[in-house]
C-alpha cells in the first residue's frame, strides 16, 4: 500500500473523503423523505440519524484539512457523480440495499485512506479510524434491517451490469477507494 507524507496528497486525499460525506449525507436526506409509509416511520428516522452522522464527519473531515493548511471543498465536482447515483427506489428495501452498498464502499476507502497515512500523520490516522468506527456501525445496523449477516460486497460494472469480485480497472496508481467510485456496490 502507498504510503503519502505530502501536505498537498493528505489534504486532497481527505477532500475526496469529504466529498463522499456530503454525498451520503444529501443521498440519506433524500431516502428520509422517500422513506413512507405506517412500517417506515422507524427506518426513515434511521436515515436522518445517519445523514446527521454523515454531517458530522464531513466537519470532522473538514476541520482536519484546514489544520493541514488545506482547503475543505464542499463543492467538489464528485457530488455531481453522487447525485446521479442517488436514484430512484421503489421502496425502502431498495432503498436500504444501496445503502448498504455505499456504506461497505465508504469503509473500503476508510480502511484504505488509514493505511495510506499509516504512522506518517497520527492525527489524520486517528480521525479517519473514528469515522471508520460509526461506518462499520452503519454497515451493521443496515443489515440487521436487512435480516443480513454477510458483509461481503459485490461489485457491479456500471456499463454492463456484471458483477465483478472486486473493480478490474484500475488504472495506475490510482486507489481501490478512487476505482470503486466508478464502479457501485451491491449485495
Amino acid at each position: 500500500m502507498k504510503k503519502i507524507n505530502s501536505e498537498i496528497e493528505i489534504p486532497n486525499m481527505l477532500n475526496e473523503l469529504l466529498a463522499m460525506e456530503v454525498g451520503c449525507g444529501l443521498r440519506y436526506r433524500k431516502h428520509y423523505f422517500a422513506a413512507n409509509g405506517i412500517h417506515s416511520k422507524s427506518i426513515a428516522q434511521e436515515f436522518l440519524e445517519h445523514a446527521e452522522q454523515e454531517g458530522n464527519h464531513a466537519m470532522q473531515l473538514a476541520t482536519r484539512i484546514s489544520q493541514l493548511g488545506g482547503e475543505p471543498n464542499f463543492f467538489s465536482p464528485r457530488l455531481m457523480d453522487f447525485q446521479m447515483e442517488m436514484g430512484e427506489f421503489k421502496n425502502v428495501l431498495e432503498i436500504l440495499k444501496v445503502d448498504l452498498a455505499f456504506e461497505k464502499d465508504a469503509v473500503i476507502a476508510y480502511r484504505e485512506a488509514i493505511n495510506m497515512v499509516a504512522q506518517e500523520d497520527p492525527t489524520t490516522r486517528r480521525v479517519l479510524e473514528r469515522i471508520l468506527e460509526e461506518e462499520e456501525g452503519h454497515v451493521a445496523e443496515i443489515s440487521t434491517l436487512l435480516g443480513q449477516d454477510d458483509q461481503s460486497v459485490l461489485y457491479l460494472d456500471p456499463t454492463t451490469g456484471e458483477e465483478l469480485d472486486q473493480p478490474d480497472r484500475l488504472i495506475e496508481g490510482q486507489s481501490r477507494a478512487k476505482a470503486n467510485s466508478h464502479y457501485s456496490a451491491r449485495i
